[in-house]
Parts: C-alpha cells; sequence; structure tokens
C-alpha cells in the first residue's frame, strides 16, 4: 500500500487520517508540514499496524482512544487507554 491521507469536515473542525510505510518515516518532520500547512494547533496521535490494530477501522479507533486520552490528560483527568 502506498502512502495515503483523507480529510473530512468533523464538527467545526477537520479530521485527517493517513496511512504511511513506517520505513524512513520521519514522524516528526511530518506533523511539522501538516501544522505549517493547517495553520492551526492540532492533535496527533500514532498507531502501528500491528501493535495497535490489524483493520484500518480498528487502527483508526486506537488513534481516536489515543487522542480522547491525551485531551483529557491536558485537562488533568485520568483515563485509561482502551484497546481497539
Amino acid at each position: 500500500m502506498t502512502d495515503s491521507v483523507s480529510v473530512s469536515r468533523m464538527g467545526h473542525g477537520y479530521t485527517l487520517v493517513g496511512v504511511f510505510d513506517d520505513d524512513g518515516l520521519d514522524r516528526r518532520a511530518l506533523e511539522r508540514r501538516v501544522r505549517a500547512i493547517a495553520g492551526v494547533e492540532m492533535r496527533v496521535a500514532w498507531v502501528r499496524f500491528p501493535d495497535d490494530g490489524v483493520t484500518l477501522d480498528a487502527l483508526f479507533q486506537a488513534a481516536w482512544t489515543a487522542l480522547r486520552c491525551s485531551a483529557a490528560e491536558d485537562r488533568g483527568a485520568i483515563v485509561a487507554r482502551v484497546p481497539a
């Protein structure tokens, strides 16, 4: 599978989902480029096949769980990570 990205409208914001080959991927550089293009602050969650899931749906759910956990931690709450 080649790298691919999907952007969709969600409420008052957007959701960007990407699938990338991990070989040689510089995650920090990619995040910097996306943030520079978007021009807004954003949350990022990385998940990895097969550690976090073996289907795209499971990987997507694992990423959402990670985002919810990081948002809760920012507010001072403790949220347990839920397996996808």
